[in-house]
């Protein structure tokens, strides 16, 4: 967090305030960008990940996507998130940005706990989650290493 958004023209859009993942799968679907324009002062906005890539140095993102299309799309306070649960709200999201996308998100703050709501998929949450996965980007995988559970086998050969 913390990182400044650029376009590809090298413009600051904002800075990187939040994540809103999805709370069945892990991955993010949001990044929250306070806005760095001075018409939207005090504003943030969530903009797909998936239109999100590293920037041409390690403090910087870039947003795949034009200023116009940005300074037109929903904005809301940090004292009033939306609530990211709700299918309606993320869908109105990734239509404005012309991306498909699906499920439900919650906000990840840098503490760690979810507020936001939570999935309607029906899954239950796992007490031991796994140790590898997908990243959230979806580039490839990530593993935090062997289980510190000796009841727990593994799966890899």
């Amino acid at each position: 967090m913390g990182a400044t958004v650029k376009n590809a023209q090298g413009e600051t859009l904002g800075t990187i305030n939040d994540f809103v993942a999805n709370p069945a799968s892990g991955r993010i679907q949001f990044a929250i960008i306070s806005l760095s324009d001075p018409s939207q002062s005090g504003k943030l906005t969530a903009v797909p990940w998936s239109l999100v890539r590293p920037g041409a140095d390690s403090t910087s993102l870039t947003l795949n996507v034009d200023k116009q299309k940005l300074s037109s799309a929903q904005t809301f306070d940090a004292t009033s998130w939306p609530d990211f649960s709700q299918p309606g709200w993320s869908q109105r999201i990734y239509s404005h940005y012309g991306v498909q996308g699906s499920g439900v998100g919650g906000r990840i703050p840098a503490g760690g706990s979810e507020s936001g709501g939570s999935s309607s998929s029906g899954s239950s949450s796992d007490a031991n989650p796994p140790q590898s996965g997908t990243q959230p980007d979806g580039r490839g995988t990530f593993n935090s290493g062997p289980s510190s559970n000796p009841s727990e086998k593994s799966t890899q050969p």
